[in-house]
């Protein structure tokens, strides 16, 4: 009997191998341009890199094959990144495909990708920086989308001076400007100076979109010179909530002696936002309370001992436990 059920268990495995040898395509069937769209892709769908040196010859040829679909170049420049520093035709390709507006911009994303990925990786002597970098700067201006803003985020890790300026020089002027103001200010808070904070403290306080508001206050929290217009924010209750919160959050971070003062009119005032009022209060107990006067303290007794407010309570309750002081 078992010997049976073990002959059975075998043929039912071999035809399910058959099965899926006649399901699962052969990876050379992307290499067959006869072959379906979708049966190519698949073939290789668990083939991450190409090694051998044939496949790789193959595979370069179908990314400059412009009569080849979008997809399958794509496919193929994605298994070949790795060869992109050794390989000088793929690397001569990447240089034309990155500006080429005749290009799908699938494929041109695709570029961009690999080039980055091996920006920092490749060897100098082998990876032509320089020649990478001039031909995304040229995508600056490009009417892609997706292209600009990728180029420039590559060019902005790379601290490159000339796309810096130029998103500078859109901040501060709205024809010029390469990228939306939110985006621009995200890129320019990862190499900080003095130019910077300047252009976007001037654009924040000119500006009456909340989500650029935000996206400034986070890169300039880090400057002492922004806290006065964290603290204008803070305590102007026409302001939008978020953007007060975010202020709040911003002095906090600042670790500033004076943060206490600073939020005072808030804490303290019923009218206020209860939700502003129970941040503030939050942060006050993450922060020194060295300094905090009778009068301060007498202040947060009042809100201890307020039973209609069991947020604000127990706030303020935590931080008169942190001083030693009984409510």
């Amino acid at each position: 009997m078992k010997k049976v059920s073990f002959l059975i268990a075998l043929t039912l495995w071999t035809f399910a191998g058959i099965a899926q040898n006649q399901t699962t395509p052969s990876p050379s069937a992307f290499f067959n341009p006869q072959q379906p769209t979708a049966k190519r892709l698949s073939a290789v769908e668990s083939t991450q890199v190409f090694t051998e040196v044939d496949l790789v010859q193959k595979a370069v040829q179908i990314v400059e094959n412009k009569q080849e679909p979008k997809e399958i170049r794509v496919a193929a420049l994605q298994r070949i990144v790795a060869e992109l520093p050794q390989n000088d035709p793929l690397t001569d390709f990447s240089l034309r495909a990155i500006v080429d507006t005749q290009e799908p911009a699938e494929l041109r994303l695709a570029v961009l990708e690999a080039v980055q990925a091996n920006f920092f990786g490749a060897p100098a002597r082998t990876f032509r920086r320089a020649a990478y970098t001039e031909a995304m700067q040229k995508n600056l201006s490009d009417p892609t989308e997706e292209i600009r803003s990728m180029s420039i985020r590559i060019l902005c890790s790379l601290k490159d001076p000339f796309t810096i300026d130029r998103l500078l020089e859109g901040l501060q002027k709205e024809d010029l400007a390469l990228l939306p103001p939110v985006e621009a200010i995200h890129l320019l808070s990862f190499q900080p100076d003095t130019r910077s904070q300047m252009v976007i403290h001037k654009l924040v306080m000119d500006s009456k979109d909340k989500k650029v508001k935000l996206e400034a206050i986070r890169m300039l929290k880090q400057y002492q010179a922004a806290e006065p217009l964290f603290a204008s924010y803070l305590q102007n209750k026409e302001e939008d909530l978020e953007v007060r919160r975010m202020a709040a959050a911003s002095l906090h971070h600042r670790h500033n002696k004076a943060f206490a003062t600073q939020i005072k009119s808030v804490i303290f005032d019923k009218q206020e936002d209860i939700g502003l009022r129970t941040f503030c209060l939050n942060a006050l107990a993450h922060h020194s309370l060295d300094g905090l006067d009778n009068n301060y303290t007498s202040s947060l007794k009042s809100i201890a001992n307020d039973h209609q407010q069991p947020k604000l309570k127990e706030k303020a309750r935590k931080i008169l436990e942190q001083m030693g002081i009984q409510w």
